[in-house]
């Protein structure tokens, strides 16, 4: 898979990149680790380059960033236990919801 993109700025070509790369990731390590055992941390890089993504192609377009929205604690913790479920399935359990 490759991703061609005109960009105003280097800057955003770099992070659809690093986008595309940590993605790859962690279609990796779920083949390697299965369903819900992926490290979360990969995850949350995944949605951090995301953002950085966007708000780097909204900023070539001359539009403003895209704010990280709160999540009030009882949808966090609802997620958590979502998610520790699904971890407790096992490998072959479909793909874990994200937040």
């Amino acid at each position: 898979m490759n991703v061609q993109l005109m960009a105003e700025e280097q800057d955003t070509i770099d992070r659809a990149y690093i986008l595309i790369s940590i993605a790859r990731r962690c279609a990796i390590a779920r083949a390697i680790h299965g369903a819900g055992q992926v490290p979360e941390n990969l995850y949350y890089r995944l949605s951090s380059a995301e953002r950085a993504f966007i708000n780097s192609a909204r900023h070539d377009l001359g539009l403003t960033e895209v704010r990280e929205s709160p999540i009030p604690l009882e949808l966090r913790e609802f997620d958590a236990g979502l998610q520790r479920a699904h971890r407790d399935l096992g490998p072959d359990s479909p793909p874990a919801p994200s937040a």
